[in-house]
């Protein structure tokens, strides 16, 4: 019994272990955070609207987004901070937390509407194969 408790608690910390920031890069229209389990790309697609997209070497996006309405490029921002990374468009901001991986959404007025709980990302690939 004790030597079950003693395992429980050595696999904690890995059950616990979320996607750690490796490195980032800032293209001409998105910005990818290479992370341990995959790369995140942060793509704006409007003023108002930035595409949050998952790239896992085993699993690839089947369905693709199709604009009907193309839209220029809208006018992109970007800073870093040592814990954060920050790609703004004119009406949104995405901050990316490089200790916890999470993303939070603030809008023009700098009000968070959306944050992503830490280290709870998961990715899997639910596809039948048939």
């Amino acid at each position: 019994m004790r030597s079950v408790v003693l395992l429980i608690i050595c696999l904690i910390p890995g059950i616990l272990r979320g996607q750690t920031y490796i490195k980032h890069s800032l293209k001409k229209d998105r910005l990818s955070v290479d992370l341990s389990d995959g790369v995140l790309h942060l793509i704006p697609l409007t003023g108002k609207a930035i595409r949050v997209q998952w790239e896992k070497a085993a699993i690839k996006e089947r369905e693709e987004l199709i604009l009907i309405h193309k839209q220029g490029a809208p006018k992109l921002s970007f800073s870093e901070t040592p814990g954060h990374l920050k790609l703004g468009t004119p009406g949104l901001t995405v901050l990316f937390n490089k200790k916890t991986a999470s993303l939070d959404f603030v809008d023009k007025a700098g009000n968070v509407f959306s944050s992503e709980k830490p280290r709870r990302r998961r990715i899997v690939d639910n596809r039948e194969m048939g």
